[in-house]
């Protein structure tokens, strides 16, 4: 049976919690991926890795003065990427997850750690990342998240300290003279703000940076007068104006009755679905906003 065979419960700590050792059957895979119970798994010899009895697991100690488990991080040349095993759940390979680890691999050693991220499927995250909370960057090398300040592409980047969430960004016009860079989103709120969603978003797909346009509603009228096409028929990567709400248009049914939009601010988040060219159930339509 190509299953779990057996789990033998140690009484080693991994965050304060017994956790079993998990062995494959021999006719199960030696070395690789495998995937059980809707989890995925690293094994080598037949057993599953990133649990505490992986002699290459990394830890650290708690507030308490036990030293925890916390798993393992390991890079598969198969898909170029690294992934982490993740202790406090059986070693399974982590996915939507930030993590600390207590030592930074891929050859620079450093005794404070890092924070990373790996995506939906289990892969580290390297470079420009959003979510509801906010932008961040992650090292291409090690993966790190960026705090303070950083240079990326020739631009000064502000990371906030403990969060890491990008809090402005400058350009660098004279030696050791920086101005704010106009692209930088005027809006605050992540997320659950419409307007900085619509705002990120156009430059994301677009590579436009709006202005400041203020309230959601004024932004048609404020478009218009800064020399926006503005219409009542939608187009891709336009914005729709809404009372009370904005949105990034990404499609047009073949009828041109329905529109696809993504969204900050519905019920405080991020969303995507297709509404009516004329309103979204709740908001009618003001107009669109083209960017091209």
């Amino acid at each position: 049976m190509n299953s779990l065979t057996r789990k033998i419960w140690t009484s080693a700590i991994v965050l304060g919690m017994m956790t079993p050792t998990v062995t494959l059957a021999d006719d199960d895979v030696q070395m690789g991926w495998v995937s059980r119970r809707g989890n995925t798994y690293w094994v080598e010899n037949g057993v599953v890795q990133g649990t505490v009895d992986d002699p290459k697991a990394v830890g650290a100690y708690t507030s308490s003065g036990v030293y925890a488990i916390r798993g393992r991080e390991i890079f598969d040349p198969s898909t170029d990427a690294w992934y982490w095993l993740d202790a406090n759940n059986n070693g399974a390979m982590a996915t939507n997850k930030e993590v600390w680890m207590p030592y930074i691999y891929q050859g620079d050693v450093n005794s404070e750690g890092k924070w990373v991220r790996y995506n939906d499927s289990g892969r580290m995250i390297k470079g420009w990342y959003s979510t509801s909370s906010g932008t961040y960057y992650y090292d291409f090398q090690t993966g790190a998240m960026f705090k303070g300040w950083h240079e990326i592409d020739g631009s000064s980047y502000y990371f906030d300290e403990t969060t890491g969430i990008l809090r402005e960004k400058e350009t660098v016009v004279a030696p050791g003279l920086r101005q704010r860079d106009p692209r930088t989103n005027p809006y605050s709120g992540g997320y659950s703000n419409c307007t900085w969603t619509a705002w990120q978003l156009a430059l994301e797909h677009t590579d436009i940076a709006m202005p400041d346009w203020g309230y959601s509603t004024n932004w048609y009228s404020n478009a218009h007068a800064d020399g926006y096409t503005v219409s009542t028929i939608p187009s891709p990567y336009c914005i729709a104006v809404y009372y009370g709400h904005v949105a990034l248009v990404t499609s047009v049914s073949s009828d041109g009755q329905s529109v696809y939009i993504k969204e900050g601010g519905y019920l405080g988040r991020y969303n995507e679905r297709w509404v009516s060219t004329w309103g979204t159930g709740t908001k009618s339509l003001v107009g669109y906003i083209y960017l091209h």
